[in-house]
């Protein structure tokens, strides 16, 4: 039983976007330091015109955030230009939250399994 609670903890290990709320300074001024995401990690960002970005960064400078989009492009986007970004982080809440109903869920698969009770005609 052990394992399967293990395993249920592991499946319910909730990551979600968190809006980054920061004056535009602020949020450059993180970004540039790269204290709100590492290598590999998918954000969403906005630039000032509007257009919207998905992406998963591999690099940033002084002067741009460096990623690729889900089609595969690299793209270069200038860090003054963006206004607003969300990045995925692991929420203990949500993992907490979710893990007890997974676990039953899984218990309820287990004993229809073990029932013998079929799919109905």
């Amino acid at each position: 039983m052990m394992p399967l609670i293990f395993l249920c903890l592991a499946v319910a290990g909730c990551k979600s976007l968190q809006a980054v709320r920061l004056p535009a300074d602020e949020l450059h001024a993180e970004i540039r330091a790269g204290s709100l995401f590492e290598r590999g990690d998918k954000i969403e960002l906005t630039q000032s015109d509007g257009t919207e970005y998905v992406l998963t960064v591999y690099g940033v400078d002084d002067h741009a955030l460096h990623g690729e989009t889900k089609g595969g492009e690299d793209i270069d986007v200038a860090i003054d230009d963006i206004v607003a970004m969300n990045t995925r982080q692991f929420s203990v809440l949500g993992t907490v939250a979710a893990a007890p109903f997974i676990a039953l869920g899984t218990v309820f698969l287990l004993l229809l399994s073990l029932s013998g009770i079929g799919p109905l005609p």
